[in-house]
């Protein structure tokens, strides 16, 4: 669905007490959508790992074809292959579309 898609990876809010909101929009492709475990495999864009909290919740901004689609969820995993820096992204609402350019 949302194959080779360009993504804006922002955290929303940090779930640690201490932990501080980062402000940096995170560049990313969509490597692989499962529908029927509402996951994203992504592959992150000039960033390192270590940057990405696995405590907090992300706003997803999908780059497609039909306009910008939002989903909010959480990091599962981040690691390395051949292919690059991965994330493992769970949606927890579904989709909606941003109407207002």
């Amino acid at each position: 669905m949302h194959e080779g898609c360009s993504v804006e990876l922002r955290e929303k809010k940090a779930f640690l007490m201490d932990e501080e909101l980062s402000r940096k929009v995170f560049d990313c492709k969509i490597k692989k959508y499962n529908e029927s475990d509402d996951e994203i495999c992504l592959l992150l864009n000039n960033a390192q790992l270590p940057e990405i909290s696995l405590d907090a919740e992300y706003e997803c901004r999908i780059r497609g074809a039909e306009g910008v689609t939002i989903c909010l969820g959480r990091v599962l995993e981040r690691y390395i292959n051949k292919k690059g820096n991965n994330l493992r992204f769970r949606i927890e609402n579904g989709f909606y579309k941003n109407n207002l350019n």
